[in-house]
């Protein structure tokens, strides 16, 4: 049973720390230009931080016209450079495999993004995309090359090729989208003919000592299950690459053709003589036990997305505890900032149908009677009423005795150190009366207090007081009986979980524990 800390060595010699590779994520962070942003990079960095063996940038476009969406990292250009030699040092020194996926959109590159026509393998009238010539499959394989040796430069350990999701190495790959007459249409060995010509073309620009993985998805656009399986044997057998990173959707499912349905999807591609190419799988690995069950089933090392966007250290917490469950959902857009999400990925995470909670608003209104103040004292200001906080009284009325019994002291010392620790012992077993006694003839008592929680803090309203708190201003988050402490540098504060929500609760539980993070 592989263990989930145990290292991966590649055939090149590289060395995996453990078994968790970060996907290549959208996340519409970078510039427009396609340069490295400080929030992609600190996504980025974050997680390898976190523990991931291998962390994985998105999907890197190789042209311009091949640009996937809003805030695409890019490699493309030589001015990118720079930009991936900083991110690629930042990974490397937390002991995590820097790689790059190497992509192009084809026919789904928004053309609002890129002010022209997009392309494809074939003319597709859906998406408005034109047929690229000859000429230009072959210059669209040059770039993928020119881009994995700037990959090389800039210091990465490796790339991927992004053959899945519709892009434009699947769309050459699919019967259903290739229509094309000529040595890159056909047979299923036309149809990769471009994927092979990239692939043999960066082993030789970088050479054996540079990591070289192949993303596919199995289903889907005009994928089919044979074919696909087909390809990863003669990837395999073939052409010299390190890993395959299969795109399952859904890791534990069934496949979508009826008549491949003897077994699960994962089971048709585990079976495949992998040789001493490594295999990692992608869908829905959620939790510790997931992740576990897919080492199980022969994978060398997971691939996780929507785990890693929730918890940056998922790895670390995973090998620490098999029994590890992510946060539930929907989470909080402060939740996700906390974790590493700038406002720009977090918008784009709304897409993904309940992963974003609305912004939280909660208001109430309650009566500031004898019972709210009772409890407020007891869970703010316990503290006072400990045995503790009758060291000092006891102390002054033994040192008195002591004075009385043990020296030549004037005895009128000695009761006055008595009586000094007698009173201060009334004052504290009797200060919840007398602190009672002051709020019920305050103008507070008795009267409706208005509070509000949301993503920004606490307000509290009487006629006579408005209170504002905001979250960035409090230091921590104390549960106490009946309530919560608020801490802040002025002082503290008390919420009162009866008079809250169950949603309120948890909201201000998230919080705490985002306080406790930081």
């Amino acid at each position: 049973m592989p263990q989930t800390d145990s290292a991966v060595i590649f055939k090149n010699g590289q060395r995996m720390s453990n078994r968790f590779m970060l996907a290549p994520l959208t996340n519409g962070q970078s510039h427009d230009d396609g340069k490295l942003s400080d929030e992609e990079y600190h996504w980025l960095t974050m997680r390898a931080e976190g523990g991931f063996g291998l962390t994985m940038t998105c999907a890197s476009h190789v042209q311009f016209i091949g640009k996937g969406f809003a805030g695409q990292l890019g490699i493309y250009d030589d001015a990118h450079i720079d930009g991936h030699k900083r991110l690629a040092a930042a990974i490397k020194s937390n002991d995590s495999l820097a790689i790059i996926q190497l992509h192009h959109a084809g026919m789904r590159s928004p053309e609002d993004e890129i002010q022209e026509q997009p392309v494809s393998a074939s003319d597709i009238e859906k998406h408005n995309a034109r047929a690229l010539s000859l000429l230009e499959v072959q210059q669209l394989r040059d770039d993928f090359i020119a881009a994995a040796r700037r990959a090389q430069i800039s210091g990465y350990d490796g790339i991927e090729v992004h053959g899945a999701h519709g892009y434009i190495l699947s769309q050459f790959l699919s019967a259903e989208i290739n229509k094309r007459n000529d040595e890159y249409g056909g047979d299923l060995q036309n149809r990769a003919r471009l994927l092979f010509e990239i692939i043999d073309g960066i082993r030789v620009a970088c050479g054996a000592d540079f990591l070289l993985g192949v993303r596919l998805s199995p289903e889907r656009f005009g994928m089919q299950l044979s074919e696909m399986k087909t390809l990863c044997q003669q990837l395999v057998d073939e052409h010299d690459i390190d890993f395959i990173d299969l795109s399952l959707w859904d890791v534990f499912k069934q496949t979508e053709e009826v008549q491949h349905q003897s077994k699960s999807l994962l089971e048709h591609f585990t079976e495949i003589d992998y040789k001493d190419v490594k295999l990692t799988v992608a869908g829905k690995i959620n939790t510790g036990k997931d992740v576990q069950a897919i080492l199980d089933a022969g994978v060398d090392f997971v691939t996780i997305g929507r785990a890693a966007i929730l918890h940056h250290d998922f790895p670390k917490l995973v090998i620490s505890n098999l029994d590890f469950e992510p946060v539930k959902l929907p989470v909080s857009e402060a939740y996700l900032a906390q974790e590493g999400l700038s406002e720009k990925f977090i918008t784009y995470m709304k897409n993904w149908d309940g992963f974003v909670a609305s912004p939280f608003h909660y208001e109430t209104t309650y009566t500031l009677d004898k019972s709210h103040f009772s409890e407020t004292f007891d869970e703010s200001m316990t503290q006072n009423r400990t045995g503790k906080a009758y060291f000092k009284s006891i102390g002054l009325a033994l040192a008195g005795f002591a004075i009385l019994l043990f020296t030549d002291f004037s005895p009128y010392v000695a009761w006055f150190l008595v009586a000094i620790g007698g009173v201060d012992a009334l004052g504290i077993y009797y200060r919840k009366p007398w602190w009672l006694a002051r709020q019920m003839v305050s103008q507070a008592a008795n009267n409706k207090l208005s509070l509000s929680i949301d993503e920004n803090g606490v307000m509290s309203k009487s006629f006579a007081v408005e209170s504002r708190l905001a979250w960035s201003e409090i230091e921590r988050i104390e549960r106490t009986k009946q309530g919560w402490l608020l801490y802040y540098p002025a002082g503290r504060s008390y919420l009162s979980a009866r008079c809250l929500s169950e949603e309120a609760n948890k909201f201000v539980s998230e919080q705490a524990a985002l306080k406790l993070k930081q």
